[in-house]
């Protein structure tokens, strides 16, 4: 199925401003939609997702240049704020860590996932072992954030979808191992005789770098590590087939209203609305 362009994205949010007055969100994916229409006010506000944050952002300068108002992109920050990329326009609202997954695994809602599918005796014996949980996990996350990183600044053209986690995580500690993670995401990019010390060397650089996990960890990454340590570390025997969807959507779900009006996009879509006098949220 053909992806719509920005272009052919703008014309029908601009068609539906204009058919019904309501205001209209731009979000990157149908996750994103999901969970944005839990917290804005459908009545008075249009979602419609374009396919990748890109995408948004062309569709909100293209709108703006058209000069239309009501109209505000919901983003992912990525790695924007350690690259020093400034967010291009009041219209457009990015997350306050990662991702939407980094900042519903920062909430309360992580805990009641641990609490609703985790063993206590197996997570009493991992943090005996280990340490707090959501702190192994940031480590392992940062690991592969560093790796994503490091490709992004150089251009190294990495691709980092559909991995298999359990080849590269243990998940008795959840330690991320540099070299079999990087020689998965080689293969996966086509990419086997790139050289490894190197780069290897440049992600440990980063990780003494002491940089924010929040910021660093992608979001999806942390999800699939927890759903690994849930079926095979810490997860009562419910977990046995719990797949990265399922974690996923359980935490999605979890996550509250409490929450979501604590973050400084919540602050943000205050600010939106009393610039553009129209109420979005619910």
């Amino acid at each position: 199925m053909e992806i719509p362009s920005p272009v052919q994205i703008a014309t029908v949010v601009q068609l539906k401003r204009d058919a019904s007055g309501r205001a209209s969100a731009v979000v990157e994916a149908g996750p994103d939609f999901r969970f944005y229409h839990r917290f804005l006010n459908t009545k008075n506000c249009d979602l419609t997702f374009a396919q990748s944050k890109d995408h948004v952002l062309e569709v909100i300068d293209i709108l703006e240049n058209e000069g239309l108002t009501g109209i505000v992109g919901l983003v992912d920050r990525d790695f924007d704020a350690l690259n020093s990329v400034p967010v291009p326009s009041q219209n457009v609202i990015v997350t306050d860590c990662h991702d939407l997954e980094s900042l519903i695994i920062r909430s309360p809602a992580f805990e009641k996932i641990l609490n609703e599918l985790g063993s206590l005796d197996k997570r009493a014996n991992f943090e005996k072992k280990v340490g707090d949980v959501l702190n192994a996990l940031l480590r392992a996350g940062a690991r592969i954030g560093c790796l994503r990183l490091h490709s992004l600044r150089n251009n190294l053209g990495l691709d980092f979808k559909n991995l298999t986690f359990s080849r590269f995580v243990d998940a008795d500690v959840l330690v991320v191992d540099a070299e079999k993670l990087l020689e998965e995401v080689k293969n996966k990019s086509g990419k086997p005789g790139l050289g490894s010390t190197e780069i290897i060397e440049a992600v440990f650089k980063l990780e003494d770098a002491s940089l924010d996990p929040w910021e660093v960890c992608n979001g999806h990454d942390l999800v699939a590590i927890l759903a690994l340590a849930l079926r095979k570390t810490f997860g009562s025997k419910r977990t046995k087939t719990l797949t990265i969807e399922d974690t996923d959507t359980l935490l999605r779900t979890a996550y509250e209203l409490a929450s979501f009006r604590s973050t400084r996009i919540y602050k943000s879509l205050k600010d939106w609305e009393r610039r553009n006098k129209i109420q979005i949220l619910a």
